[in-house]
């Protein structure tokens, strides 16, 4: 691919990637936080005294939440990468659509409810961080032991365990989820 392309092939549809991206994280993390202050708050107690059942409820939350907004990015992001690999396999290598026309031309077409495909296992996909942060700040707890703050190896371990476990978990999910959005027959 490298030879015949160039290197920049391996990052065709970065930007949308990204986009998507900034949209799933920001608005996760940005919501986990505000809830763990607000459950913090309502329950008149110190974040760090949540139990599991605190942390997996907070996580769904701010996973659910997240899961609404950023999907329509990632329903693009699936479908501008299908649009240039048949672009390329055409008679039109290089043309490129932006995002924004392919947003129009979609909703044009199908609706708002079309860039909603998929959302259904990203909904499941929360099982991810719910697993992840469960995980990871029960290790770290328990690798910390009484000692008031985590060391660094301690949050690497508790955090690679906690993304390792929730990533064998849910990465069919993932899948299911990817080949709904790619599936040209639930919009024509």
């Amino acid at each position: 691919m490298a030879q015949q392309e160039g290197y920049l092939s391996f990052y065709k549809g970065l930007k949308m990637a990204l986009i998507a991206t900034i949209a799933s994280y920001g608005s996760y993390f940005f919501t986990y936080k505000s809830l763990k202050r607000f459950f913090a708050a309502l329950l008149k107690t110190n974040e760090s005294q949540f139990k599991k059942r605190h942390i997996a409820l907070i996580t769904a939350l701010a996973g659910s939440l997240s899961v609404l907004f950023a999907n329509p990015f990632w329903f693009l992001n699936t479908r501008l990468t299908l649009h240039q690999q048949k672009a390329e396999k055409e008679t039109e290598p290089g043309v490129k659509k932006h995002w924004i026309t392919l947003a129009k031309e979609i909703y044009k077409q199908h609706g708002i409810k079309a860039f909603y495909n998929g959302v259904m296992p990203g909904m499941i996909l929360v099982l991810n961080p719910i697993i992840n942060f469960v995980v990871y700040e029960s290790v770290v707890k328990w690798l910390k032991g009484e000692k008031r703050n985590p060391k660094t190896l301690h949050i690497f371990i508790g955090s690679s365990l906690g993304k390792l476990l929730a990533t064998l978990a849910t990465y069919p999910i993932l899948t299911i989820r990817v080949k709904l959005q790619a599936a040209k027959g639930s919009l024509d």
